[in-house]
């Protein structure tokens, strides 16, 4: 008598996974906890653990395949008292197809998954930008002697200085780490910062958690951490579920100025520009500034035009003054 194997949820509202690779072939024996694959689900590739002892007698969904529904049988496991194992039909194939004029690129579960929900977004949240140029030539100072110490092991980058200032003035403007529902704002209490980072797979969010309370050395050696691994799928679902605020930059392909779409269940993401010289009027002279467009999306259920307007001048203000995002 064999059982099924199903495919489990492994990661908050999973409704769908794809089977990446199988690490045990059919006749293997298997015991109870034993890794016998890997689910990509929405944001991350997981390890699928046995939760019997027996015999892999037939396996039902092959490697590389998508949008298999969780509870699904992907496989069948034997006890070894079992002498013989049930014989599955295989399908009929099909004839040859016509020669496509296009290649097809199949959709990762990641891609499904934030296409869908930023379509929702887009749909039902009601944004407003607000938009303000940084200067940031004290910043590029502080990071330049930060990173020539000698006891420094992790440099930081511009992107690492923006998360240590957005955590500071979510602190300054709490309102602005909230989530709408019909019923009550809820305000976050911790201040935990997404940052959206690029895969060959599509855009992952991994966190920064309490990012407040950590100095920019801290942040940079994290977001390096979580950027490999999500380069590699090997997120953990709660280093991706949550946070209150995103980050997106796109200022080093060299992007001027862009409006984020908002991440679901967030208020508000901040798209940062890129850092350019350019000349501006200071003490009614003409000179020149390292200056940086960024662009607050906000959700105009949960804050205003004013409320977005104190976040990005408290942003701009911690900018000003990065020796205070080193502590």
């Amino acid at each position: 008598m064999s059982s099924p194997i199903r495919l489990p949820s492994l990661s908050p509202g999973m409704t769908e996974g794809k089977l990446v690779r199988w690490l045990k072939n059919e006749g293997d024996l298997v015991e109870k906890g034993e890794v016998i694959a890997e689910i990509e689900t929405d944001k991350s590739v997981l390890e699928l653990e046995a939760i019997e002892s027996g015999r892999l007698v037939r396996i039902l969904v092959p490697e590389d395949s998508n949008a298999v529904p969780v509870d699904e049988p992907i496989a069948l496991l034997t006890h070894e008292s079992d002498d013989a194992a049930p014989e599955i039909a295989s399908a009929p194939v099909s004839g040859a197809a016509p020669e496509a004029r296009y290649t097809s690129v199949p959709n990762s579960s990641i891609q499904k998954i934030v296409a869908k929900r930023l379509a929702e977004a887009k749909q039902s949240i009601p944004h407003i930008y607000l938009t303000i140029d940084c200067c940031i030539d004290e910043l590029l100072k502080v990071r330049t002697d930060l990173n020539g110490q000698a006891h420094t092991d992790t440099r930081t980058s511009i992107n690492d200085f923006i998360v240590r200032a957005s955590a500071l003035a979510l602190r300054d403007v709490p309102r602005v780490n909230a989530t709408w529902n019909e019923e009550a704002i809820r305000v976050n209490k911790d201040i935990d910062v997404a940052v959206a980072v690029a895969t060959s797979d599509g855009l992952l969010t991994p966190i920064v958690r309490n990012a407040d309370e950590k100095c920019v050395t801290a942040i940079a050696a994290e977001i390096k951490d979580l950027s490999e691994r999500a380069q590699n799928r090997r997120l953990l679902p709660e280093e991706f579920t949550g946070g209150g605020f995103c980050v997106s930059n796109l200022g080093m392909y060299g992007i001027r100025q862009f409006d984020a779409i908002i991440n679901p269940p967030h208020a508000a993401i901040l798209a940062i520009g890129a850092a350019e010289p350019r000349p501006i009027v200071s003490n009614h002279e003409i000179t020149v500034a390292t200056m940086m467009t960024c662009t607050l999306s906000c959700d105009h259920r949960v804050l205003d035009g004013v409320v977005g307007a104190q976040f990005l001048e408290s942003f701009d203000r911690h900018l000003r003054d990065p020796r205070g995002l080193i502590a």
